[in-house]
């Protein structure tokens, strides 16, 4: 008997090495914010070049990859856009869970509890 003949790659649906980072759709990343923020501002990616330090490829390159931005391309990135506060965090946020950064809410939240309240064991 003849081997079954694949009819699609591999390592389709699966993950190629450990590291990779999956997204589900319909989620925003931090490129397709970034993106968005250009495009809204009708700006071009190439303004990145100088605050990545580098060339027009490679600005191109990082889009295209799969591997999460460094911390030092999304901050490259906010001060280029000159975000606010709020979309700088969001984008921030979501660079940092893209990466694998396990972030917990509840520390970003600010409640309106007094401290011996808030902390576990109620130590004040």
């Amino acid at each position: 008997m003849m081997p079954r003949k694949r009819t699609r790659p591999a390592n389709m649906g699966r993950a190629v090495s450990p590291h990779r980072v999956r997204v589900r759709r319909g989620q925003d990343t931090a490129r397709a914010i970034i993106k968005r923020h250009f495009r809204e501002e009708g700006r071009q990616m190439m303004e990145l070049v100088d605050a990545w330090n580098c060339t027009r490829g490679h600005v191109y390159d990082l889009f295209c990859k799969d591997r999460p931005l460094a911390p030092a391309h999304v901050e490259g990135a906010i001060r280029i856009l000159k975000l606010d506060d709020f979309d700088a965090n969001e984008l921030r946020m979501v660079a940092a869970r893209e990466a694998g950064w396990m972030i917990d809410t509840a520390y970003l939240l600010h409640e309106d509890k007094p401290a011996a309240q808030a902390r576990p064991g109620g130590a004040a």
